[in-house]
């Protein structure tokens, strides 16, 4: 199964104010991004949204 380009972004609080922040994982599914966000990041808990997609080019923007 090939990779998909999965946008995770997630809403991290810092002292006082949350900022937002998106990371970019490669994963062959949503569960899977998931899965190696909370690995990565275990202290950010609060994911907004994941968008998944084929990637076929870097470049191309995310829809």
């Amino acid at each position: 199964m090939a990779e998909k380009r999965c946008l995770v972004s997630s809403k991290t609080t810092l002292l006082y104010y949350e900022r937002i922040q998106s990371v970019t994982i490669w994963a062959n599914s949503l569960k899977n991004a998931e899965k190696k966000f909370r690995r990565i990041f275990p202290h950010r808990t609060n994911i907004m949204r994941i968008r998944c997609r084929e990637h076929i080019s870097p470049y191309e923007r995310i829809p």
